[in-house]
């Protein structure tokens, strides 16, 4: 594994990143700078042109819009060999200064007045973007590493459309301000340029500060390296997956350049090509560039865990839907600008994914090919905008007609992206609209491996397991599911959301194997050991078959723990599944991840006994943030397992006995689940099974008990006599365990059955003090000595009478049992 794909970024290699950040905004700034005051002065002349000839028709902005796609066409393999030959941070400082010289050359055209030495120049300005491109981009994954990629990409791309708008801006502001200062368009455009020649030399400081990084290849150059662009382009094509991306990114900056020529349309048409045409040019196109930031700055944070290529399918539907109101909106109106804000957003949450898949998917060593390539495929769209627009033009099509040409293709790229990536985009919307509902809360996320396979190995809790894993992994997650359950049309679809990998339970050599080349391919995988849903709320009894998929893929396993889940809509709390209201929004689930375990050396005890100390990390991430006292926040934990268990009930009652002084002693029954579960806890002062059906206590309440002439509640005995069987018609006898204060576990009556096809699910069992509560976890030491830990224990946790066991249901068993 490459180590630069999981290092953790130096302070040096910090600054570097962002030095890179800011020579990149005033390099693009300076280009875009220079475009949008040729323009307007292009339309100038051309202004003074027509009034002497009608008939002439205006290429000027077209010729102009090509020279700065034209040079990524013929320069860039040249790009690419340079960032792959030569240090990329070598081939940074070598452009800048080059941004110097060819600023220099404008200047002296401008001077002698010559419009097509200006453009010329800008030729130039572009070329030295393009020898720029490669390397500016394939270095960012040597500074950030590739789980930062898609954070870095999102910056790089906001940043950048940051700089050409306030370029665009700017351009444009300072000609118009010229030419209502000098009335010639000449001086007009030649003031702004010196303050483009102090940008430059800033930047030039800031390529000789980023750290110097190393060549990737020592290849010669030749004149086939020089056309190796249709070579590396026939690679791409070659990598169906990498070419869609590549088509994708194209499509973005052939949609912004189609846009661009529009606008600037749209404004020699209000203003005539005189004075104001520059800053409504520079107005309309603010707009989009406004979008794209804000884009850009949302897909980073939505991408700041993981590549979403969810986003693109989003993006694409959004460029077609602003482009289709484009159409109809008055040039000048509110909706007009809006829209285009929309437009940018939209294209950059379409851009940012693609980008980064187009960094991240090929090898240090053909990175910077790749991405030269990508350069080509993306002037290759500017130029097809550029000739399209052209030709609209010429032919008197209206702007209207013109927007609706841009739709029809942007619909076209929403149906090929969501037949690409249309189960990403509903993984997407799902786990937001779940975060919505829950608040995820993660702990130990460092502990799954960043690359290479993993099996998962969680409890299992609800039917929304798969979203709050999903969401609280670091990496994407795949299932193991039974290949029955596919016949389920909802089930089905599910299932090629989260890429299920589907078993045969029937067949089970095939089902292990099937696993395992999954886990081979680098897939981080999720099995439900318990093989069922939770009806206790407690772990059920693991089932074998794991062990052998992981020591088959050779991967380590990982033991999770959601806590919070039971109770929520999907959980059966309650004693049904779906058909209750949530208790409250939003509700809280916390995931916890243990450290790794080594299928070789690992058995079925092993997994489980990580599993609950797992569980002790997820609830206790729940009181992380409480800011209560220590003696108070472990009662207060200790009444939140409580309401992780169907025992005792939500948002129910339950009573215990005046005279008992067992309850008084256990804060967590009388105050802490109460309060948190919204429970009533009711001191009775006789005992009666008419009213109330679930007692708790001890010896007091027992004797009540055994004594009463109907006794059909449940019955919850902590008393020390809890292990032995009260015999009454209609009882349920339910064997509890408290320590100093505490509630250590409790039995429960055995839960109904969810479905016809349901396996039993034991609450109670002889022997056992029940079922040892989530967020407990036992440890042995000498002469059979236990002692039981968690969030809701003092540090060194409390000793339980030796020869105590947990069995493989997790009922803690007496020692004379």
């Amino acid at each position: 594994m490459l180590e630069d794909d999981i290092k953790q970024p130096t302070r040096r290699e910090w600054a570097s990143f962002w030095s890179l950040v800011f020579l990149q905004i005033l390099q693009s700034f300076n280009v875009n700078a220079a475009k949008f005051v040729l323009m307007p002065l292009a339309a100038w002349i051309f202004s003074k042109r027509v009034a002497l000839d009608p008939n002439l028709t205006d290429t000027s902005k077209h010729i102009i819009a090509l020279c700065l796609v034209v040079p990524y066409v013929l320069f860039a393999p040249t790009a690419g060999w340079l960032s792959d030959r030569f240090a990329k941070t070598s081939v940074i400082r070598w452009t800048s200064w080059m941004q110097l010289a060819v600023l220099g050359f404008l200047i002296f055209s401008l001077k002698l007045k010559h419009l097509d030495l200006c453009i010329t120049a800008f030729f130039f300005i572009s070329l030295q973007a393009a020898l720029l491109s490669p390397s500016k981009i394939g270095v960012v994954k040597e500074y950030v590493g590739a789980r930062r990629l898609g954070f870095a990409s999102g910056v790089m791309e906001g940043t950048v459309v940051l700089a050409i708008l306030a370029g665009q801006i700017a351009g444009g502001a300072w000609f118009d301000h010229g030419l209502k200062q000098h009335d010639h368009g000449w001086d007009a455009a030649l003031v702004p340029m010196w303050t483009l020649i102090g940008l430059c030399l800033l930047s030039i400081g800031l390529a000789h500060v980023t750290q110097k990084s190393q060549p990737n290849s020592n290849r010669p150059f030749s004149f086939n390296e020089a056309i190796s662009h249709l070579r590396d382009l026939g690679e791409f094509f070659k990598d169906r997956s990498l070419l869609l991306y590549g088509l994708g990114v194209a499509y973005f900056w052939g949609f912004g350049g189609f846009i661009n020529l529009v606008i600037l349309s749209i404004a020699e048409h209000m203003f005539h090509g005189g004075a104001g045409t520059g800053g409504a040019f520079a107005g309309l196109w603010a707009m989009p560039g406004i979008g794209i930031i804000g884009g850009s700055v949302l897909a980073s944070f939505i991408s700041r865990r993981n590549i979403e290529l969810g986003l693109a399918p989003l993006g694409a539907t959004l460029m077609a839907i602003s482009s289709a109101i484009l159409a109809f909106a008055d040039p000048q109106s509110i909706l007009m600008l809006v829209m285009l804000v929309i437009a940018g957003a939209s294209g950059a949450v379409f851009l940012v994914p693609l980008q980064a898949m187009v960094q991240e998917k090929p090898s240090d060593e053909r990175r910077g090919a790749v991405i030269s390539a990508s350069n080509l495929l993306n002037s290759l769209a500017g130029i097809v905008a550029v000739a399209l627009q052209l030709v609209l033009e010429a032919a008197h099509v209206s702007f209207a007609v013109q927007f609706l040409f841009i739709t029809a293709f942007s619909l076209f790229m929403a149906a090929i992206t969501f037949r690409h990536f249309g189960a990403d985009f509903i993984r997407l919307i799902g786990l937001a609209l779940i975060k919505t509902i829950y608040r995820v809360r993660v702990a130990g996320e460092d502990n799954v491996p960043k690359h290479g396979g993993v099996l998962l190995l969680p409890n299992h809790v609800t039917w929304a397991d798969a979203f709050f894993l999903s969401a609280a992994c670091p990496r994407k997650v795949r299932f193991v599911m039974d290949a029955t359950f596919m016949d389920n049309p909802w089930v089905g679809a599910f299932c090629k959301v989260f890429q299920t990998v589907p078993i045969e339970r029937g067949n089970a050599r095939e089902a292990l194997r099937t696993a395992a080349d999954a886990l081979k391919e680098g897939d981080v995988l999720c099995l439900f050991p318990e093989g069922q849903l939770t009806r206790t709320g407690t772990l059920s009894e693991l089932q074998r078959g794991f062990e052998l998929i992981a020591r088959m893929a050779k991967c380590p396993l990982v033991p999770v723990w959601t806590a919070g889940a039971w109770g929520s809509i999907f959980s059966f709390e309650g004693g049904r599944f779906f058909r209750k209201l949530p208790h409250k929004l939003p509700h809280a689930v916390n995931v916890a991840f243990g450290p790794a375990l080594d299928a070789k050396t690992t058995d079925l005890e092993e997994v489980r006994d990580a599993m609950l100390e797992a569980s002790a990390a997820a609830v206790g991430i729940h009181f992380q943030e409480e800011g209560v006292d220590t003696r108070h926040g472990l009662l207060w934990a200790n009444g939140y397992q409580l309401g992780q268990i169907n025992a005792l009930q939500r948002r129910g009652s339950y009573a215990t006995l005046a005279g008992d002084p067992l309850p008084d002693e256990l804060f967590a029954l009388t105050t802490a689940f109460p309060e948190q579960f919204d429970t009533t806890c009711r001191l009775e002062p006789t005992f009666s099974a008419r009213f109330i059906q679930h007692w708790i206590g001890g010896q007091v309440l027992r004797e009540a008990i055994q004594h009463a002439a109907d006794a059909s509640v449940v019955f919850y005995d902590f008393s020390p006599e809890a292990l032995i069987s009260v015999e009454k018609p209609g009882l349920v006898h339910c064997p509890c365990l408290a320590l100093e204060g505490t509630i250590i576990a409790m039995s429960m009556p055995d839960p109904p059955l969810a479905y016809a096809t349901s396996e039993p699910q034991a609450g109670r069992k002889a022997g056992t003090w029940g079922k040892l509560l989530p967020g407990f976890y036992l440890r042995h030491g000498d002469h059979g000595a236990v002692s039981v830990h968690g969030p809701a224990l003092p540090e060194g946790g409390l000793a339980l009478p030796a020869g105590t066991t947990l069995d493989a249901e997790c009922f803690l068993v007496a020692p004379s049992a």
